[in-house]
């Protein structure tokens, strides 16, 4: 009896390492949940009705970098996803960059405003009250630039589920809303009070993209040639040379040492011209072998 409660223990461990692991949605909304309850019941205690207040204008105020966040987010997804699975890793480059870009546009700025005139949320939710004036722009200059780090998380989080990455999505969504949030918070407010609040939510929202940057850094130096730059895709040129759009499977499943070098020193000289070189190459090589089949 002893053994098989053991098994079955073993086995609902498993299956929720399998769960947190591969449904970073799901993960996200109930980590989230928690999240906002535990700092909402901290700020309470530790600041009072001010603290409240500091917590709300904080939330809302992301409320203006989301809209266009999500557009963003509904837009790259999907278009990712499909490009991923066609093995079109150059149009996933530009489509990722091109959000990247746009998302840093968007939330950078109104971090900067936030930092620097945090008195304009005070004005739009009216709140004259000194002692919670002084309290909420604390709360604010401190999480503003925390505005970036979420977004940059977010776009992470959902771009690495759009390329079947879902561990490193569930564990970006996992450590931003639960592990960093919610221990920094147990932690910090413990050891300076209120204000542990505020700089817990800048940790958790700027950590996990550093936590992805690490786990880039190993995947490429894991996999060296096949895996390259910052957003995990493998080497276009590589794919290119060896696999037709229905293959599956890694360059290295179909290409002996030799053959892989070779095309690596083809790609390395000629750079993004590698691809058009080939085809060069293989219609060239199509011609001749038409030529002597006519003689």
């Amino acid at each position: 009896m002893i053994s098989l409660a053991k098994f079955k223990i073993k086995e609902i461990l498993i299956s929720l390492k399998e769960i947190v692991l591969n449904t970073p949605e799901v993960i996200g909304t109930i980590f989230f949940a928690s999240k906002m309850g535990l700092l909402t019941y901290l700020c309470s205690s530790y600041l009072g009705v001010a603290g409240l207040l500091a917590f709300l204008v904080y939330d809302n105020s992301e409320t203006f970098v989301y809209i266009f966040l999500s557009g963003i987010m509904k837009t790259m997804s999907p278009i990712v996803e499909v490009l991923h699975k066609e093995r079109d890793f150059e149009a996933v480059q530009y489509i990722i960059s091109r959000s990247l870009k746009h998302v840093l546009l968007i939330s950078l700025p109104v971090s900067i405003i936030f930092f620097i005139y945090p008195e304009i949320l005070l004005t739009l939710f009216n709140i004259v009250d000194p002692y919670y004036s002084e309290v909420i722009c604390l709360a604010i200059r401190i999480t503003s630039f925390s505005l970036v780090g979420r977004c940059m998380s977010y776009l992470m989080a959902n771009y690495t589920q759009a390329i079947e990455q879902n561990r490193i999505s569930s564990i970006i969504t996992f450590l931003e809303e639960f592990v960093f949030a919610v221990g920094g918070a147990l932690i910090l407010t413990r050891l300076v009070g209120g204000i542990g609040i505020w700089i817990s939510i800048l940790i958790a929202e700027c950590l996990p993209v550093l936590v992805y940057v690490i786990y880039v850094v190993r995947q490429q130096y894991k996999y060296k040639d096949i895996i390259h730059r910052f957003f995990m895709l493998q080497n276009s040129n590589l794919i290119t040379f060896t696999l037709n759009r229905d293959m599956m499977g890694h360059a290295d499943d179909y290409i002996n040492d030799e053959t892989h070098q070779r095309m690596n020193y083809i790609g390395n000289a000629f750079g993004e011209n590698a691809t058009l070189i080939r085809k060069c190459l293989r219609e060239l090589s199509k011609d001749i072998f038409k030529h002597d089949e006519d003689l």
